[in-house]
């Protein structure tokens, strides 16, 4: 809900296209894996 109203608050957010995600993180394949799979349950 923050991120969104950053964004709306901004005039940055746009609802033209679904847009994308990309995980990443130094500490390897294991956690991006691990950080993909917690938001998706978040939805």
């Amino acid at each position: 809900m923050r991120l969104k109203y950053l964004l709306d608050h901004n005039n940055l957010r746009s609802d033209d296209s679904p847009g994308s995600v990309e995980y990443q993180s130094s500490a390897g394949p294991e956690a991006v894996a691990m950080m993909k799979r917690l938001m998706e349950a978040l939805g």
